[in-house]
């Protein structure tokens, strides 16, 4: 998690400042010297000099703006909200996706009859390819999981056979 932020601007009429700008300063921004912070620009302020800001109010110092860390994006992922996807740097992109699905079927996060998101939004939920979804969908098909219905969509297998996998009826042998 990214170090907390805080807003703060020098109070009027303190020592060094003729600008009353907004600096930007870390909570682990402490200086060497006791009671003194350091803003992302380098500026350091006695702690007692300080106002502190719930909010931008007046001008930001634009060498903190530039300074300042920008946000860990949120993990995408979620077809159920849960358990994100952390792909490995060896192995297939496409079997590590399923495998994920698979796991989120098999967890319960994602009940028989749930429908998957179709192929595209299923590549933009995991920041994959179109074709690595596509693959990752045919290899749940394969293992039985999932069920397609052409127009309808991809939806979660009803029924696990004794063996232990998931079918769908297309892949059911006939009965004589």
């Amino acid at each position: 998690m990214a170090d907390p932020i805080l807003l703060v601007r020098p109070v009027r009429g303190s020592v060094g400042e003729r600008e009353r700008l907004v600096h930007v300063v870390g909570r682990s921004g402490q200086s060497d010297r006791p009671g003194v912070l350091r803003a992302f620009c380098g500026a350091e302020f006695n702690a007692d000099d300080l106002d502190l800001l719930d909010r931008v109010t007046g001008m930001p110092c634009e060498d903190c703006l530039r300074l300042v860390p920008l946000p860990q994006p949120v993990e995408r992922n979620e077809v159920a909200g849960e358990l994100p996807f952390r792909p490995k740097p060896t192995g297939y992109l496409y079997e590590q996706l399923a495998d994920h699905l698979a796991q989120l079927i098999e967890t319960g996060r994602l009940r028989p009859g749930t429908p998957l998101p179709a192929e595209r939004r299923l590549a933009q939920q995991y920041d994959v390819s179109l074709g690595t979804a596509r693959h990752a969908t045919q290899l749940l098909r394969a293992r039985g999981l999932v069920v397609t219905v052409p127009a309808k969509g991809t939806f979660v297998a009803d029924a696990v056979p004794e063996g232990g996998n998931r079918r769908d009826l297309g892949d059911q042998p006939e009965t004589p």
